[in-house]
């Protein structure tokens, strides 16, 4: 076990990294209308785009997650999934056709899907098993 004030602080860094995480995933939606513009794009398009991402996301979640587990590797793999997320989803700005903006936004979702499996485990292995669900709550709010 980990003393009370390693805890807070893991608390706060995964809220963090959760809610940028999660602020990426949904903030493509907010800024689709003005991408339908540029792009010249049809719903079919716009709804591809978030389905990949989001197939991605479920996927990758799993499969890192089993592999998480059976290595024990948690911290060597958030680390990179969260700077690879970010570098993809600035990438989503600098993307000129449809079939790239798709590739990256999958790219986006195959990167960020792990994340939360990977910090609900660090935080079961790190806290005390009565403050778990009280932690895990604060990372999903925060």
């Amino acid at each position: 076990m980990y003393t009370s004030k390693y805890q807070k602080i893991l608390v706060v860094l995964l809220s963090l990294s959760w809610g940028f995480v999660f602020l990426d995933r949904q903030a493509i939606t907010y800024i689709m209308p003005m991408m339908v513009e540029e792009f010249g794009m049809n719903m079919a398009q716009v709804g591809s785009i978030t389905m990949w991402c989001s197939l991605a996301f479920a996927f990758s979640g799993i499969i890192f997650g089993v592999i998480a587990d059976r290595t024990g590797y948690r911290k060597r793999l958030l680390i990179p999934f969260l700077i690879l997320g970010a570098v993809f989803s600035g990438m989503t700005a600098i993307s000129r056709t449809i079939f790239m903006l798709i590739i990256i936004r999958f790219l986006v979702g195959f990167f960020e899907g792990p994340v939360y499996p990977l910090q609900t485990t660090m935080m079961q292995l790190q806290t005390e098993p009565k403050r778990f669900a009280i932690n895990v709550g604060y990372i999903r709010v925060i």
